[in-house]
């Protein structure tokens, strides 16, 4: 996408949760390279956001999770380069095999309220991430602005 384009791009991401803990990313490549999240990427062409959030898990942690429930959709808009990036957040307990880093980043588990103190977690998983373990039946929604070097302005996050 140019500078200016005003085409948007589709993003997954899923929060592993197992005994009080999260699997978090560190990311060894671009977006975000160096800072902690939790695992996701783009939605390929013909794939659903779920098949997107399946394969991603896959492909990053080396696990195969169960019926990941979407949590939310956060719409992110940069003024600065007029790009919107349309992201879905998915919740998942059920899962097989071992999990193993990849080339996308190292993986771990750690509590989830010592997740957020990380001093090199994302500002977006932050944000983001009490969202995803809030109130029971409930959607997160919402848009974020950013900043041109992608941090946050503002945002009108809430449950619905």
């Amino acid at each position: 996408m140019g500078e200016g384009d005003h085409s948007g791009r589709i993003v997954v991401f899923c929060r592993l949760q197992r005994k009080g803990s999260v699997l978090l990313i560190r990311r060894a490549v671009s977006p975000h390279l160096g800072l902690v999240t939790i695992p996701g990427g783009r939605k390929e062409a013909m794939e659903t956001p779920q098949a997107a959030c399946i394969r991603e898990m896959r492909e990053e942690t080396g696990l195969e999770v169960f019926s990941p429930l979407l949590a939310g959709v956060v719409s992110f808009f940069s003024p600065a380069s007029g790009r919107e990036t349309l992201c879905f957040y998915f919740t998942a307990r059920s899962f097989s095999g071992r999990p193993r880093s990849s080339p996308e980043g190292e993986i771990f588990w750690i509590p989830v309220l010592e997740s957020y103190q990380l001093e090199d977690v994302s500002p977006l998983y932050r944000l983001i991430g009490p969202f995803l373990v809030g109130r029971r039946g409930c959607f997160l929604v919402g848009r974020v602005d950013l900043g041109p070097e992608g941090q946050i302005e503002s945002h009108d996050l809430r449950w619905q």
